[in-house]
């Protein structure tokens, strides 16, 4: 085989590989939310685990966040409202820490363990998409960037 030809073959493997590949890792950034959901546990004790709701309430045409931080009684859980620039600021950093990648990440979570080191992640975007991670130990990539994101945000709301 001529050698002009292999080696032009080569770069179109290659070329086409890094476009599959490009395709295959894409993913869509998020525009829009229709709800989130975080929860996570840093410790076994009673009410460490941290919660955060993120809804759209159609009634008020407002987001509702509901945040319940370590060691808080569910009386002390509080409710927020969103205003648009919060959100975009929010939808910005989603984005830049990719996390529509966690899709299907799971740790054998088991909902009848909630302790140390577990979370549970879940985001409805863009009308139609969905996300679910799950993982105890075990973490996807940019967790504890997004997990830092997420108490920041909240705990400013509360």
């Amino acid at each position: 085989m001529n050698s002009k030809v292999l080696i032009s073959f080569c770069l179109l493997t290659i070329l086409t590989l890094f476009f599959f590949i490009s395709f295959y890792y894409r993913v869509e950034d998020i525009e829009t939310i229709e709800s989130l959901n975080f929860s996570y546990s840093d410790d076994y004790r009673n009410n460490s685990n941290v919660s955060y709701v993120l809804k759209y309430d159609d009634l008020i045409n407002k987001y509702v966040a509901t945040i319940k931080p370590a060691y808080a009684s569910d009386s002390e859980v509080e409710f927020a409202y969103l205003d648009k620039s919060d959100l975009n600021k929010l939808i910005n950093n989603l984005n830049k820490y990719r996390v529509q990648r966690w899709e299907k990440f799971s740790n054998n979570y088991s909902y009848k363990y909630y302790g140390k080191n577990s979370f549970i992640f879940s985001i409805k975007y863009n009308d139609d998409k969905e996300v679910f991670a799950s993982g105890k130990d075990r973490f996807p990539t940019n967790y504890y960037n997004v997990k830092d994101l997420l108490n920041d945000f909240f705990l400013e709301l509360y």
